[in-house]
């Protein structure tokens, strides 16, 4: 057991010599890594372990008298240096002596510590340890000295912990009795780093973070640009992975953003990464320069251990119309098509060029016309701005420039060349057409696609250098800053600037879309349109103007050779040829001059032509005096009898339309297909509903036309509404001669009609086939033997019918119908008999086309020509509606069509009651004809013709219409009506029946006596049901909805009861002030269609819903209430809004149906009612289809102002008043519902604003703005 105190300090002397030059080998690396950190990352400097050791003396020494030696220690450890730790121990050891017994070894180290990291988390290591202790044997204690030396290796399990092993020399030793054991150790350690058991532990150091300013319109731009970087090191004392680094400005950013990822990140290895935004709306409401706080985060992974390091910085911001020309195409960014003022000024635009487009010039430049020119009448100015040009700001790429968006441009009414070329590409991108930048020194303009390719454009085009023609498309450039000069000039200068630029390679062009895909467009979409626009009668003359500027241009070479023929000879038929060359481009006056000299030389076919621009311009009766005065001259020519059929539609006379349509289409089949619609009041295909279609639709006459299918063309179906009556034949005696016989009565070909004479024809020969009519029932013929074929034979003498019945117009005459087999079927009416039925039709009293003023026969002079051309409808009907004020009309202008946008319908003057109302009911002993119900926008029935009367409103009445005996032949349709009120009345059943009275005192009906100073009578509905009613729509579609039926009908199957008017009413008592209702809170929620809301406003946004609506829940609202909201329509043509009140229950009300409610709407439709003036309307809804029409009234103003509406509904006594601007315009009674109601819904057709909501009840109810948000 002992040994020579020499070798014994020589092998400990060698121990720990091996530990130290182990620990020395890696010196050299470490100071290789010049950017590694010159001092242990913090988590490494305290550690805690515990270790399991074993000392065997016989290792060293067989003899010896010790078996071997087991104990524990524990170590605390502090890293002063990356591979330098200080380290304390202290153990208790087990020494087994041997002869079964033991001593005890209690003993405390100290001593240092060398290690190198092999790999990621493999360690090697050595330490040299020196100390006391003392040994205990029985009841002795002896004192001993440590020494010792240990190698060990180490895997780093987690961040905090890491196990080893280790084997080394143990000498204990006392300097009085010498050496008490020299032995070989082993161990099991495992190590704990107190300080990475933090979770907020990071040892990632952000060296540098750089942003630049924020350009807050390019706030998509930085998605895919950076920002700005940041340099990262790691600090952590290995390697880390799946390094994330995020971006994030609380204020004006939704989320982070993900800038960019790192696979892995060795230990002390820094690296520079891209930082990205994605910046919100909120940034674009920045008006001034400032900062805001953001900050840089950094995820990563380190031994399996997720950390998070974050860094805070300043962000600056440039304030919202601020951008630097670092690259032309920057611009492109301020272009929005879907900025909500330049979106309004171009569907006002668009509105009136659809209605006055030329047929034969391209669709895209007439839209571009169309806009230069509502600009220029806006007054729209070029203005430079000294501060912020262009010209000295695009070339200086670091300046900032001041660019505005299109709103702003059209608030301002000006702009520098960036502003308006910005402005109007926004207005032609709204309208779908692709536009382009123009860059040349010192200036920027646009250019738009003409929908045109370039082989095309070179083909119709007389000047091809006014155009830019990029990868096969034709562009035309346009001088925008030119507004004052027109859009011609403006062309022609912009193409000149580009050719000049061009040629010495300092034009550069940017398409739109092309831009858009690097700095994507920022539109501020909170902008409200705040201005006017211009007057519609001038932009349409305007318009007109600069098209014929242009056609004009275009035109010359073509208008100097007629020119050429005409002054070696003016002959009529070169008159006429020059006049449809003009006519066909839309130069009407000057082709008028041409058309009247032809036929004031007898040229026949220019009284065509000359009817047909009359037509165009809306004249009808002039139109129709010369198409009929051209059938004298041309007997039977198609494009007359054509032409008075249209005529005679558009001036209501139906019937005589359906007549005439009948010839046509026996004799010009072709042409008949074309025009479906003249066959029913109902509609059909063809009709012209603006001027594009009606000079589109114009057929300019010359010899030699034809509209006759060939013989072996089979006849395609003509869609027509059928009659409900048959029609007779007319009054004039016409001899017809034997038809051949058809050949298959399946299939009967019309032959081609014979070639006009100049002079009249008495007797129209039949064709060789004839056409079945379907409108028209010939006299008793003889009956034919029942075979497979049938042949129809024609009498000798056509006796004359007593009286012409024409489908569909309401309420005719009944009158003795000739029975036709079932197998024969009638023959068609040649355009001669047409034209003999539709004289004597305007000559029958009894008829609706009764005309008085009729001549007896055809006429035999010719009709003056009229020196000028008609004055434009339209133009003259909106420029009377700005010049004439509202309180001296007393009615609306008589023009059978006003524009569509804000007409200001005038008041009705106050007229003092009379004794009686008139009660207008229609004649009981006439047959009402039906017809299918066309399909409408919206599956919504097509209103009547007939404007609603302004001045009366519906009332009360008792007393029941009286009622038509049924025919024999009107049995099914009675059954069929009396089925569709059932349902109806069904339907309705959650509802008492109503009654809607005028806004002021009700007016007694004449059957009553003379008025009282009281009436205490009750109510009375005010939809008396009429003697026939034929249904306009099957049972299960939607109601008619802003619409007005034929025969003064409404969807609820009843019919108004005209009174006089009221006195001018009286503003109520104005209501407490009460809070709005928070449209944007949570409980606020858009069933259908598309919403931007705010606090207090809404705006539905989406054109193509039909039925939008916003539920605006209403617990606990019980009794009397009152709706009170602004609104106004901002889309164009047919739109509508309103309310749906006193809603019950839970519905999705995502359909037509407002569920079981009551909806007050306001609606204008030019086209169903003939002008633009409001309508008040009150319908009762049931369903989520479901909804009926209650009542009509014509209002003053325009739907497309903001106005004031209050809504006034008790429903227990079942009253219902609206007020608009604090007036009264409609009242209703009995429409008694449970108190108890839910929720109300604001509801919008196209485009519309809603703010200031309120909704209040009566003293004791509970009121909806205590429990609504």
């Amino acid at each position: 057991m002992t040994k020579s105190k020499g070798t014994s300090l020589f092998i400990a002397a060698i121990g720990t010599a091996a530990g130290v030059g182990a620990q020395g080998l890696p010196l050299s690396g470490v100071q290789a890594s010049a950017e590694a950190a010159t001092r242990a990352p913090e988590t490494a400097r305290f550690g805690v372990s515990a270790s399991v050791d074993g000392w065997f003396p016989g290792a060293i020494d067989p003899s010896s008298d010790i078996a071997y030696v087991l104990g524990g220690s524990a170590q605390l450890s502090f890293a002063a240096l990356p591979f330098l730790e200080a380290l304390g121990r202290a153990g208790v050891y087990s020494i087994d002596l041997g002869t079964n017994t033991n001593m005890l070894y209690v003993g405390g180290s100290a001593g240092l510590g060398f290690v190198y990291r092999l790999f990621e988390r493999v360690s090697v290591g050595a330490a040299g340890f020196a100390g006391l202790g003392k040994g205990t044997y029985g009841d002795q204690t002896t004192g001993y000295y440590e020494l010792a030396a240990r190698l060990e290796t180490s895997f780093r399990l987690t961040a905090a912990m890491s196990l080893g092993i280790s084997a080394g020399y143990e000498r204990l030793a006392n300097p009085y009795t010498g050496t008490f054991l020299d032995a070989i150790s082993a161990g099991l350690r495992l190590k704990l780093l107190p300080a990475e058991t933090r979770r907020d532990r990071v040892n990632l150091v952000f060296q540098k973070v750089e942003t630049q300013a924020i350009f807050p319109v390019f706030r998509s731009w930085y998605d895919a640009e950076p920002l700005g970087s940041v340099t990262i090191r790691n600090g952590e004392d290995g390697p880390i992975d799946n390094v994330r680094v995020s971006f994030f400005a609380p204020e004006y950013m939704g989320g982070p953003r993900l800038c960019t990822t790192v696979a892995r990140l060795e230990r002390g290895q820094s690296a520079t990464l891209p930082l990205y935004a994605v910046f919100d709306e909120r940034v674009l409401t920045l008006t001034e320069n400032g900062s805001t706080s953001a900050e840089v985060d950094v995820e990563y992974t380190f031994l399996g251990t997720r950390r998070e390091a974050r860094e805070g910085l300043t962000l600056s911001l440039h304030h919202r119309n601020a951008m630097s020309w670092e690259d032309d195409r920057r611009a492109a960014a301020f272009v929005s098509p879907t900025d909500p003022a330049a979106l309004w000024f171009s569907r006002y635009s668009s509105s009136i060029v659809r209605d006055r487009m030329r047929g034969e010039l391209p669709p895209n430049m007439q839209y571009a016309l169309g806009l230069f020119e509502s600009l220029r009448l806006y007054g729209m100015n070029y203005v430079i701005d000294p501060n912020s040009s262009y010209i000295e700001l695009s070339e200086n790429a670091a300046v900032v420039d001041y660019l505005q968006y299109p709103s702003q441009t059209l608030m301002y009414r000006g702009g520098d060349c960036d502003d308006l070329s910005i402005l109007f590409c926004s207005l032609l991108e709204s309208q779908g057409i692709a536009t382009a930048f123009i860059t040349i020194p010192g200036h920027i303009y646009m250019a738009y696609d003409l929908g045109m390719s370039e082989t095309d454009a070179r083909e119709r085009f007389f000047d091809p250098g006014l155009l830019i023609f990029r990868d096969g498309r034709a562009w035309a450039p346009v001088e925008i800053t030119m507004v004052k000069d027109g859009f011609v000039k403006a062309w022609r200068v912009g193409a000149k600037e580009w050719i000049d630029n061009e040629r010495i390679g300092a034009a550069a062009f940017y398409p739109m879309k092309e831009a858009w895909a690097r700095y994507k467009p920022s539109g501020l979409q909170d902008a409200a349109a705040r201005f006017s626009l211009p007057d519609e009668a001038k932009a349409m003359a305007a318009f007109d103007s600069g098209v014929d500027r242009f056609v004009a241009r275009e035109f010359e070479p073509v208008m100097a050779e007629y020119e050429r023929k005409l002054a070696a000879r003016r002959a009529p038929e070169t008159l006429n040829e020059y006049g449809a060359a003009m006519a066909k481009v839309g130069m009407l006056d000057p082709a008028w001059e041409r058309f009247s000299e032809a036929a004031k030389a007898g040229y026949a076919w220019s009284w065509n032509n000359l009817a047909s621009i009359a037509y165009v311009r809306k004249d009808y009766s002039l139109a129709y005096s010369y198409y009929e005065w051209a059938t004298t001259l041309l007997p039977g020519d198609p494009v007359a009898v054509l032409g008075m059929a249209r005529c005679a539609y558009e001036l209501d006379r139906y019937s005589e339309s359906a007549i005439l349509y009948e010839g046509l289409k026996a004799e010009a089949p072709l042409l008949a297909e074309k025009y479906t619609y003249l066959a029913s009041a109902y509609g059909g295909s063809g009709r012209a509903w603006s001027m594009a279609d009606r000079l589109s639709g114009s057929i300019w006459s010359r010899p030699g036309l034809s509209f006759d299918r060939p013989v072996e063309q089979k006849a395609p179906a003509i869609v027509a509404a059928p009659p409900s009556a048959p029609v007779l034949s007319p009054a004039p005696v016409t001899v017809v001669d034997d038809p051949v016989e058809p050949e298959s009565a399946a299939e009967i070909v019309a032959a081609p009609a014979p070639a006009p004479e100049p002079a009249p024809v008495a007797v129209a020969e039949a064709p060789a086939e004839i056409e079945p009519a379907t409108e028209i029932v010939a006299p008793p013929a003889p009956e034919p033997e029942p075979t497979p074929v049938v042949v129809a034979e024609a009498p000798e003498e056509i006796e004359s019918a007593t009286e012409i019945v024409a489908a569909p117009e309401p309420e005719p005459e009944p009158a003795p119908v000739a029975e036709v087999p079932v197998e024969q079927e009638p023959p068609a009416k040649t355009m001669a008999q047409a034209l003999a039925a539709a004289k004597a039709l305007s000559l029958d009293p009894k008829s609706k086309d009764f005309d008085a003023k009729a001549r007896p026969t055809a006429p035999t002079a010719p009709p003056s020509v009229v020196e000028k051309p008609p004055e434009d409808v339209e133009i003259a009907a909106k420029a009377l509606e700005v010049a004439t004020p509202p309180a001296v009309v007393a009615a609306p202008p008589p023009d059978a069509e006003i524009a569509e946008k804000a007409v200001i319908a005038p008041p009705p003057v106050p007229v003092a009651p009379e004794p009686a109302a008139t009660v207008v009911v229609p004649p009981s002993d006439a047959a009402t004809p039906t017809a299918p119900a066309p399909a409408a926008r919206g599956s919504i029935a097509p209103p009547s013709p007939e404007p609603e009367p302004e001045t009366t409103l519906p009332v009360i009445d008792t007393a029941p219409a009286p009622v038509a005996v049924p025919t024999e032949d009107d049995e099914a349709e009675l059954a069929a009506i009396a089925a569709e009120r059932a349902a109806a009345q069904a339907t309705a059943a959650s509802t008492k029946a109503f009654t809607v009275q005028p806004a002021e005192p009700t007016i007694a009906p004449a059957a009553e006596p003379a008025p009282v100073a009281k009436d205490t009578r009750p109510a009375k509905p005010a939809f008396a049901p009429a003697a026939r009613f034929a249904s306009t729509a099957d049972g299960g579609d939607v109601p008619a909805f802003g619409k007005r039926l034929p025969g003064d009908a409404d969807a609820s199957g009843y019919e108004r009861v005209q009174i006089a008017a009221p006195p001018t009413p009286q503003a109520p008592e104005a209501l407490p002030a009460v809070p709005t209702i928070d449209l944007s809170a949570p409980s606020v929620r858009p069933t259908s269609g598309t919403w931007t809301r705010t606090v207090s406003s809404a705006a539905m946004t989406d054109p193509k819903a039909k039925y939008a609506k916003l539920f605006v829940p209403t617990p606990g609202l019980a009794g009397k209430a009152s709706y009170e909201f602004k609104a106004r329509a901002t889309g164009s043509g047919w739109v509508g809004f309103g309310l749906h009140i006193h809603g019950r229950g839970s519905w999705k009300l995502s359909g037509y149906g407002g569920g079981d409610s009551l909806l007050v709407w306001v609606t204008s439709d030019p086209a169903a009612y003939g002008d633009a003036a409001p309508r008040i309307q009150l319908y009762r809804s049931t369903g989520e289809v479901a909804m009926t029409m209650l009542a009509s009234a014509r209002i003053p103003g325009s739907a497309f102002d903001s106005r004031d509406y209050r809504v006034e509904y008790d429903p227990v006594s079942g009253t219902l008043a609206v007020y608009v601007d604090g007036e009264k315009r409609l009242e209703a009674a009995g429409l008694e519902n449970p108190p108890p109601c839910n929720y109300a819904a604001l509801r919008a057709l196209d485009l519309a604003e809603f703010s200031d909501v309120r909704i209040t009840s009566a003293p004791g109810s509970t009121k909806a703005t205590e429990t609504t948000p």
